[in-house]
């Protein structure tokens, strides 16, 4: 028996892939219903349809184009391929439902509690239940109580801020803001022409209240939580096994990590089928290119505005446009060493991880 500790995308994905193989698998998820509240911006690119096939209804927009704003500057690109706004609550219960019908078997309101040997130990409405397993996937978001059963380690978060406003956009324009005042970044994804999510990534509550209250908009919902870091994070200890936020498979420049959470799903999969190493298997398909968001995000996080302000300007040069409209971004190496070809000066950022 396969028991997996959470039913967000990493966890029902794992569930389907493997149910559908003839494993046997039991999803559990501590809420009681699947999808909700929600805690993502739900932008994605198109490599999600590697993956599975999107039906229109999971789909609230689609992005052709992407507008980056510093202090003094600004540039916009027309992407080759459109990313696309998930209806995160239909497209999470479909993923639930796919497991489902391929044999995986949906427990809900049952909170892991801890690991006992060979079972597992829930808090439900009617009371402690305790659960027979052969393996232990987590897949139970940033604060995995599967996580502390392979490593002691102390994580770090970033917390994502979002609110749902009505207002006036450019309804296929997601606009990003850089600079000392937005965090890590501050977001405008459309959701139509009238409405938007918007929100920072920061640990600094203020700034996102500021950043709300320049927009103008009328907030109809507030979005928050936390996102994890990734930090070459243990994925297996025995038959535990991590997936997704439970595993910070994150990308640190972003805090995205749909698609890296379904490909680690897929890596997972194979492994247990096939009796294979997981972490071995993980750190050969997808360490590199998180460990490639990371340094983005360490170098970013020593810039300052005027640093925004040339990072920009390099951007705004035809022959870079060219790159980032057409490069996959799930896949940051590739483009990052395209980008050095094509601008020589961006290897004057690099001086920042050594300040």
């Amino acid at each position: 028996m396969i028991s997996i500790i959470g039913a967000g995308p990493a966890g029902s994905y794992t569930a389907y892939l493997l149910a559908k193989t003839g494993k046997k698998v039991q999803l559990f998820e501590k809420k009681k219903e699947v999808g909700k509240p929600i805690q993502c911006t739900g932008l994605v690119t198109e490599s999600i349809k590697q993956f599975l096939e999107l039906k229109k209804e999971f789909i609230k927009n689609k992005i052709t184009k992407v507008k980056i704003n510093s202090k003094n500057n600004s540039t916009t690109f027309n992407l080759k391929n459109p990313e696309l706004v998930l209806n995160r609550e239909k497209f999470d219960k479909h993923l639930v439902n796919l497991a489902i019908k391929a044999g995986a078997k949906l427990h809900l309101a049952h909170k892991f509690i801890q690991k006992q040997n060979n079972q597992l130990i829930f808090q439900t409405e009617n009371g402690i239940k305790k659960i027979k397993t052969d393996i232990l996937i987590g897949a139970d978001g940033p604060g995995s109580n599967t996580a502390k059963l392979i490593s002691k380690k102390k994580r770090k978060y970033i917390l994502g801020m979002q609110a749902i406003l009505k207002l006036k956009t450019a309804p296929t324009t997601y606009q990003v803001f850089l600079g000392k005042s937005y965090g890590t970044f501050s977001w405008i994804v459309p959701e139509s022409e009238n409405k938007v999510r918007a929100g920072t990534l920061s640990n600094n509550p203020r700034l996102f209240k500021e950043f709300i209250s320049k927009l103008n908009g009328k907030i109809t919902e507030y979005q928050a939580g936390p996102i994890p870091i990734y930090n070459n994070t243990k994925l297996q200890k025995d038959n535990i096994y991590l997936v997704g936020d439970a595993a910070s498979q994150i990308k640190n420049s972003t805090g995205g990590g749909i698609i890296y959470s379904l490909s680690s799903a897929k890596i997972l999969a194979n492994s247990i089928i096939k009796k294979r190493n997981y972490q071995k298997d993980f750190n050969k398909k997808l360490k590199k290119e998180l460990m490639a968001h990371k340094l983005i995000n360490k170098i970013l996080k020593r810039f300052k505005d005027k640093d925004y302000d040339t990072l920009i300007k390099f951007c705004s040069k035809q022959k870079v446009k060219n790159i980032i409209e057409t490069a996959d971004r799930e896949k940051p190496l590739k483009m990052l060493l395209k980008l050095l070809l094509a601008e020589p000066r961006f290897i004057l950022f690099t001086k920042k991880l050594f300040l």
